[in-house]
């Protein structure tokens, strides 16, 4: 069972909260130059290798968004 964030978030402090938004933005960011770094990738490499940067850049980007999820209570 996954955490239940409305209530989660009805609990945090306004700092609690700051916090998380601040995290989940950066996840978003590092998201996104994750991916722009897999589609440069896509136009140099074979198309194994871009299977490959593809799966690197989502695992990236799914660990961000874990660790986002990740803040101080």
């Amino acid at each position: 069972m996954g955490i239940d964030w409305k209530e989660k978030i009805k609990e945090m402090t306004p700092k609690q909260f700051n916090e998380l938004m601040h995290n989940l933005n950066q996840a978003r960011l590092a998201a996104q130059a994750a991916l722009i770094e897999a589609e440069e990738r896509y136009e140099a490499d074979s198309n194994d290798d871009v299977l490959e940067s593809r799966r690197v850049a989502r695992e990236k980007a799914e660990k961000n968004i874990v660790n986002a999820f990740a803040f101080r209570e």
